[in-house]
C-alpha cells in the first residue's frame, strides 16, 4: 500500500444515460440542420457556407456530417499551462477531468474584514487571485464577481488587469457580449497581452476565455467577432463554461 502522497481526483457527476445523451445528442443535431441559428456575423456566416451549412440571410442549417466533424477534428484533450512553467499548476482539459475555480458574475460579496455584504469592487479582485494562488486545490483563477464600481463595458478588463499579477495558475475571463465597438476593442486589447505574455521560446496558451451568449439559437455578432480572435490568437474558448470545471461562488447574489 502507498502511503504518504496527495491525489486531487476529479469529481465525475452523470445524470443521464448513455443512450439518454445519444437521443439529446440527435435532437441537437437535428435543429442544427432542420431549423437552424441566427448568425448576426457576415464573415461567420462565410465560413459556415464554404464549409457546408446551408445560409439564408441571417439564418444558418448546418448539416449533422459537418456537426460531426468538426468534433473529430476538436482536440480530445488539451493543456491550459501555468505562468510561472509549474507544471503542477498546468490543467489538462479532458474527458472525466474536473477542475475547481472562483467566479463567476456574483454581483456582492461578503468583505473579508467586516464579514458584510456588499457589492463586488476592483479592490477585491487581487484578494481573491492571491487567496486563489496560495490554495493547492483551487486549479484556475476567474473574477470571484462582476466588478460594480466601473462602467460595466469595462469590467473584463479590470478583472483581468487584477488576476494577473496576483497569481500565477491559468486564468480565465468572462465577457458580456454587449455588441459595441469598444467592447470589441477592450477584448482584442486584452487578447494581445494573453498573446504576448504567452510567446517566446514555448509558445502555449496560459489563458481561457469564457464567451457567454444571450440564447442558443442565436450568435451575435460580438460573440463571432471576439471567438474568431480568439481562434486567430490560439487562446482556448467557449460559448459556456471551460470544459468540465467546476466554479466556487463563495459570494452571495
Amino acid at each position: 500500500m502507498r502511503t504518504n502522497y496527495r491525489v486531487n481526483s476529479g469529481v465525475r457527476f452523470q445524470m443521464l444515460s448513455n443512450d439518454q445523451l445519444q437521443e439529446l445528442f440527435e435532437g441537437v443535431l437535428h435543429v442544427l440542420e432542420y431549423t437552424g441559428l441566427d448568425v448576426h456575423h457576415e464573415e461567420a456566416r462565410d465560413i459556415l457556407k464554404k464549409a457546408g451549412a446551408w445560409v439564408d440571410g441571417i439564418r444558418v442549417r448546418i448539416p449533422s456530417y459537418l456537426v460531426k466533424r468538426s468534433l473529430e477534428m476538436a482536440p480530445r484533450s488539451f493543456t491550459i499551462f501555468a505562468r510561472d512553467g509549474n507544471p503542477k499548476h498546468d490543467i489538462r482539459i479532458g474527458p472525466g477531468r474536473a477542475h475547481f475555480g472562483p467566479g463567476p458574475t456574483c454581483p456582492n460579496f461578503i468583505d473579508i474584514e467586516t464579514l458584510e455584504r456588499r457589492p463586488y469592487v476592483q479592490d477585491d479582485v487581487p484578494i481573491v487571485a492571491k487567496v486563489v494562488d496560495a490554495l493547492p486545490n483551487i486549479d484556475f483563477c476567474e473574477s470571484l464577481g462582476t466588478v460594480g464600481d466601473v462602467h460595466h463595458e469595462l469590467g473584463a478588463t479590470y478583472e483581468f488587469a487584477g488576476m494577473f499579477p496576483n497569481t500565477s495558475k491559468p486564468i480565465t475571463s468572462a465577457l458580456t457580449c454587449s455588441g459595441t465597438n469598444s467592447t470589441l476593442c477592450r477584448f482584442r486589447s486584452l487578447t494581445n497581452v494573453r498573446t504576448d505574455v504567452s510567446r517566446g521560446s514555448d509558445p502555449r496558451p496560459l489563458t481561457t476565455w469564457d464567451l457567454p451568449s444571450r440564447s442558443t439559437c442565436a450568435v451575435s455578432g460580438t460573440a463571432s467577432s471576439e471567438m474568431s480572435s480568439s481562434v486567430c490568437s490560439k487562446i482556448p474558448s467557449s460559448r459556456s463554461k471551460p470544459v468540465k470545471t467546476i466554479n466556487l461562488s463563495f459570494s452571495t447574489v
